[in-house]
């Protein structure tokens, strides 16, 4: 049984399956303001090529944000109606830690954070000690000439070229069943939004 995992909060759109916590079969396609155009033909090209039925997934894992306002609606819609429509049960994880996933077993004091447009970023903050995440400042939203004086000492890690491990993600639990698939709403953190 597969996870399917879907993403595009930011200008990459994200796709994955996921077994036995390994990265059976992804791709990542930067988009132009374009995730609702591709996202169905992109999952059904996933799941075609990799030869897996939406039958065989046990489990949709969808990015609740922050992130592009319409991107997370893109994603959270799809995500709801395959849920709902095939009873598979919805699962989220944020944006940042999916940033954050691939140094979630390097020991430092990272802030993960992306362009929120409008001279802001989205932002979090999080100390790992041995492979334990605490987190020191949850998912905010920060201008952009405050981001780098937060805290000076710190790794960024920017969206740019992001490098992402589901597994990881998985694994360190950093991922969170919704109990009601129709309640569903994602984290848009902007105020007015």
């Amino acid at each position: 049984m597969f996870d399917l995992v879907i993403d595009t909060s930011y200008k990459y759109l994200y796709i994955a399956l996921v077994k036995d916590g390994k990265v059976y079969s992804e791709r990542m396609q930067e988009g132009n303001n374009n995730h609702s155009e591709m996202l169905t033909d992109c999952l059904k090209n996933l799941l075609k090529d990799s030869k897996v039925s939406i039958g065989e997934v046990k489990r949709i894992l969808v990015c609740k944000g922050p992130g592009s306002y319409t991107g997370l609606r893109v994603a959270g819609t799809v995500a709801k109606v395959l849920a709902h429509a095939e009873r598979i049960p919805l699962w989220t994880f944020s944006s940042l830690d999916l940033l954050l996933s691939s140094y979630l077993d390097q020991d430092g004091f990272y802030v993960a954070y992306m362009d929120a447009r409008r001279g802001g970023a989205f932002a979090k903050t999080v100390r790992i000690i041995k492979g334990n995440f605490e987190t020191v400042q949850d998912d905010i939203y920060i201008p952009f000439s405050d981001l780098q004086n937060l805290y000076p000492d710190a790794i960024y890690i920017n969206a740019v070229n992001p490098q992402y491990d589901i597994p990881k993600l998985i694994e360190k639990g950093l991922i969170e069943e919704v109990k009601d698939v129709h309640s569903f709403v994602p984290n848009y953190l902007r105020s007015g939004v």
